[in-house]
């Protein structure tokens, strides 16, 4: 006993005498290891990458896995926040509660605790927030969804490309066949569409909610459209060229689905579950043709764009700054000898889903890209237009989504992120509207505003585009003034009244105007005066006055007697 206890004085001894003065305060003291619960962690397998940095969780959450637990309850009870489990673990009332059995996982609070046995409960619980989970720190997702397609496919063999009749293919969007559309026009969308997802989530102490959580997609689209007309024609194409997809391949599109988790091993918590699912997919297509000949049209458009928000959360109040990048590139368009016109109109639709932890996150929504173009040749038609050629391309970007945090809902919109990616030649977009009559009916309306008694009137008028076999569109824009019987008193200024032609020939329609007459003591001005007319399109096409063939002059005033 002696010698042992000599030992230890010894040792002590040593221990002392080895640490001298300079030793105990030297700043080059070793790290102190750190907490079990604090987690720097990160890694990437079959195209989903995370990133833990600090992660700091809560040391009084209760852990209800299968080591520990039994779960008893049905979905049902599940769904209504009843809990029956057989643990081992103490459960108090306020206990915020981690459980993951089966296919499950949840996060919930304990509200009302009822021991039914020796290790046997029954919990009425409610959602808790991911904020009661984790204290501090960042979480980085990635998801590449080529990759994790692919990763997908090679797992389950060919099981989804046999059980959908059709070449295995990851990209979100995979169109590459020609489809008939008409008589006259071939269609090959040659469109494939990749998509990467990135979120971020910080912490902080005592806040139910991230501090902070960002959301972007990036967009990788290639879009190598051809249009082939095999003569002329004078006709609008609109449809969503989904429906020329077989039914088994937009199954196959909508199938995809993406299961991640994000791994702790901390505290018995294995892993926090999130999907994110392509619930949606659409393409509205136009595409008007005022052609005289036989046509093909290309183009190519490729690079990336972003698009996504940045939340700051302070309590239950978020400010969310938009995140949008484009990097589109395209080539300048590719087309045969063209006499007339092209416009074209392709948008693609997604409607992504992202969940967290079975819906205690959700982000839905949509996101839409796609491409415009208008394009011009020969219009010789008319003796002002000798002929030319003019081409545009837009490329044009939206998002509308909704974060639901279930404590608050938080919209987030993009709207109208156009890039003009080419813009060559020049074409005179110069209509003629001539020869205007008009027919004032008995039916009218009072304006008190503008002291009158509104008139409706029918107008007829001649058009004459720079395009041969060029119709009117479904909608113009028109502005005027009106006078009174005076011809120098004004009545009322219209700009851009929307008007929709009717009985439209391959030169002339008629429309409605609802004419203003000055109320005079007892009684209405019978005649009033409409001058200044401006009637333009939406794609650009405006024509000031109204020519009058007979006398071979433009015309701005017009006596309208009732």
């Amino acid at each position: 006993m002696k010698r042992v206890s000599l030992l230890l004085m010894l040792a002590c001894a040593l221990s002392f005498y080895s640490c001298s003065s300079d030793d105990i305060f030297d700043d080059n003291v070793p790290a102190v290891p750190e907490q079990p619960n604090v987690i720097n962690r990160d890694g990437k397998t079959d195209g989903i990458g995370y990133s833990l940095k600090n992660v700091t969780l809560n040391p009084d959450v209760v852990v209800l896995n299968s080591g520990n637990s039994e779960l008893l309850s049905s979905e049902q009870e599940l769904s209504q926040g009843i809990i029956k489990v057989n643990s081992n673990q103490l459960i108090n009332e306020g206990a915020v509660l981690y459980i993951q059995s089966g296919d499950y996982t949840g996060l919930k609070k304990a509200v009302t605790v009822r021991k039914t046995g020796a290790q046997s409960y029954e919990l009425q619980t409610e959602q808790a927030q991911l904020g009661e989970l984790f204290e501090s720190g960042d979480i980085n997702l990635s998801l590449d969804m080529y990759e994790a397609s692919k990763a997908k496919d090679e797992k389950n063999g060919e099981l989804r490309a046999g059980v959908y009749e059709i070449d295995r293919t990851y990209e979100i969007i995979n169109l590459m066949e020609e489809y008939q559309w008409g008589d006259v026009l071939k269609f090959n969308p040659s469109t494939k569409v990749k998509a990467n997802l990135y979120m971020n989530m910080s912490f902080g102490k005592s806040q139910l909610l991230p501090s902070k959580f960002t959301t972007y997609f990036e967009i990788v689209p290639a879009m190598n459209p051809l249009l082939a007309f095999s003569g002329s024609v004078n006709q609008t194409y609109e449809d969503d060229i989904v429906r020329f997809i077989p039914g088994q391949m937009i199954e196959f599109i909508k199938e995809q689905e993406f299961d991640i988790d994000i791994p702790l091993n901390v505290l018995g918590i294995e892993s926090i579950p999130a999907k994110v699912k392509i619930q949606d997919i659409n393409i509205p297509t136009t595409i008007e043709a005022n052609l005289a000949n036989q046509t093909d049209f290309t183009f190519h458009v490729n690079g990336s764009f972003k698009v996504g928000y940045e939340m700051d959360i302070d309590g239950l109040n978020a400010k969310v700054t938009p995140i949008y990048e484009n990097n589109i590139i395209a080539e300048a368009p590719g087309v045969s000898d063209m006499q007339g016109e092209l416009l074209t109109n392709t948008q693609v639709v997604i409607v992504p889903t992202i969940y967290m932890l079975d819906g205690l996150y959700k982000i839905s929504g949509d996101i839409s890209f796609g491409f415009k173009s208008e394009t011009y040749g020969g219009g010789a038609d008319l003796p002002e237009n000798p002929g030319n050629f003019a081409s545009k391309g837009v490329f044009t970007s939206n998002m509308t989504v909704l974060v639901d945090l279930l404590v608050m809902k938080v919209p987030v919109e993009i709207f109208n992120q156009d890039k003009e990616i080419w813009n060559m030649g020049s074409f005179d977009k110069k209509v003629i509207y001539s020869d205007l009559s008009w027919k004032v009916s008995s039916k009218y309306s009072n304006s008190i505003l503008l002291l009158s008694r509104l008139y409706e009137t029918d107008f007829t008028v001649k058009y004459k585009y720079p395009i041969l076999g060029k119709k009117v569109p479904a909608e113009l824009l028109v502005s005027y003034e009106v006078y009174q019987d005076n011809n120098k008193t004004k009545i009322q200024t219209v700009t851009n009244e929307v008007i929709v032609p009717a009985d439209v020939t391959a030169d002339s329609f008629t429309f409605k105007l609802n004419i203003p007459f000055k109320s005079k003591l007892f009684s209405y001005q019978t005649k009033s005066y409409l001058k200044n007319i401006v009637i333009k399109d939406r794609n650009g096409y405006v024509y000031e006055g109204i020519y009058n063939t007979a006398k071979g002059i433009n015309e701005n005033s017009f006596e309208i007697k009732r």
